[in-house]
């Protein structure tokens, strides 16, 4: 039996759908990529939607875009090399960290990350060198004292 909200639900997500489209305002995009991911079972028919938003121009349309699908359906996508990306790209320092803390969650699945999360551990930004300290402890724990040897 249908549950009495389920036109407005489907409503809702269409509505977010259109707005993670919406190719003049980024802003509306990374809110509506991360308005589908806290969203659970509703938003698992926008999963096609969010996977072509991992081309979105903007990082941290990808970041929510990756972050959602990984809560959507754990572990199916491979999210590594979209983490990876944004972890390089741009200026914005907190959608680069948080791209890092994304690798850290991915856990082992993340390990192809471990050389370049050792690189940011020696970067000059405070928040990205712990990051990935906290990052690599995540994915090869045995990666992360090198680390902390070297002075982090």
């Amino acid at each position: 039996m249908d549950s009495p909200n389920l036109p407005e639900r489907r409503a809702n997500r269409r509505f977010t759908v259109e707005k993670l489209q919406d190719a003049a305002n980024y802003v509306a995009r990374f809110h509506a990529a991360e308005n589908l991911g806290k969203g659970g079972a509703w938003a698992r028919p926008a999963i096609p939607a969010l996977s072509r938003a991992l081309e979105d121009p903007h990082p941290r349309v990808r970041l929510d875009a990756a972050r959602a699908l990984e809560k959507l359906e754990p572990g199916k996508h491979k999210l590594a090399p979209v983490f990876l990306g944004i972890m390089g790209d741009g200026d914005d320092m907190s959608v680069r960290t948080a791209a890092v803390h994304a690798l850290g969650a991915l856990g082992p699945a993340a390990r192809d990350a471990v050389p370049r999360l050792r690189a940011a551990v020696r970067g000059p930004d405070a928040a990205l060198r712990y990051a990935a300290h906290e990052a690599l402890g995540k994915i090869e724990p045995k990666s992360a004292l090198p680390a902390v040897l070297m002075g982090y």
